[in-house]
């Protein structure tokens, strides 16, 4: 017997993957020397083994790895021949977990055809709402929460507050079945498309907070609405301003001159366009400038 540890790992598992490949190694041998041999990789078993554990069992069905029937896997037994393994796999979870740092051919054969695994749905996310009228530190601190809370429920916190949002998701004990984990729940969360490697690129809660945050913001709804709010605050705080102040006349002239630039009829007033017109102009033409400018104040 050996155990599908030694056909793509597992984790903390380097040594036993190592010596069940050993042993696969050894029946090829003596099949190849004309010898009777068979090895089979077994996933986990359910009603005992070494995966006989709550935590183990969980972990590993999170991962794809579902525990095999006793009885569905003694039946495999009698026509053993080579090598070979026997797991009840989830596909769909298990091949995005397994291939999430890098491609591996080996599934690319194995997965059945119809198997849909690939990146999770994306949309609206609860948080894009969330954030509706939501600016500035509020903002980063309303996503940073939302990212710590999720990794907390990956790593299986009991509070979020365990999360220390700037150390490191590796040292935190994120691998690349959390890793996925943690992208599909942000997905989810956001509405975003979001990589595999998506805690490894950003890699604290704080750095992978801001990378979502800079990627929300990209919403044009959002800009819009930042600059409605900004006129609002401008709004009150000319209708302040005594009348007729000549700071109220400045603004109203600034004023004027954004709405062309707005509109696209702005003349270029650039101190450069200004110097060469000085330049070009006759002293009739700068004296009557004085003569105007002068007769409207």
């Amino acid at each position: 017997f050996s155990s599908a540890a030694g056909v793509w790992g597992g984790a903390g598992q380097g040594a036993y993957a190592a010596a069940n490949a050993a042993l696969d190694g050894l029946v090829e041998f003596r099949r190849s020397q004309g010898l009777v041999g068979a090895s089979i990789a077994w996933g986990p078993w359910a009603e005992g083994g070494m995966a006989d554990d709550a935590t183990v069992l969980t972990r590993m069905e999170r991962g794809g790895v579902r525990p095999l029937d006793p009885d569905t896997a003694l039946g495999t037994v009698g026509s053993a021949e080579g090598c070979f393994a026997v797991a009840d796999m989830d596909w769909e979870r298990f091949v995005p977990s397994v291939t999430a740092l890098r491609a591996n051919r080996l599934w690319d054969v194995v997965t059945p055809r119809d198997t849909t695994a690939g990146e999770p749905p994306t949309g609206l996310g609860q948080l894009q709402a969330r954030l509706t009228g939501v600016s500035g530190v509020a903002r980063r601190s309303l996503v940073t929460d939302v990212v710590r809370g999720r990794v907390a429920a990956v790593l299986g916190f009991a509070d979020a507050t365990a999360v220390d949002v700037s150390k490191a998701f590796r040292d935190l004990g994120f691998d690349s079945l959390t890793a996925v984990e943690l992208r599909n729940a942000l997905t989810a969360e956001t509405g975003l498309r979001l990589p595999a490697t998506l805690v490894f690129d950003h890699p604290t809660t704080l750095a992978l907070a801001d990378f979502l945050l800079g990627e929300l913001a990209d919403d044009p709804g959002d800009g819009i609405r930042d600059v409605a709010a900004e006129l609002d605050r401008i709004e009150a705080a000319l209708l302040a301003l005594p009348a007729p102040d000549q700071a109220r006349l400045r603004v109203a002239s600034r004023l004027q001159q954004l709405m062309k630039r707005l509109d696209g009829t702005a003349t270029d007033d650039s101190a450069g366009d200004i110097s060469a017109k000085i330049e070009a102009a006759t002293s009739d033409d700068i004296f009557a400038l004085i003569d105007n400018e002068i007769g409207t104040r």
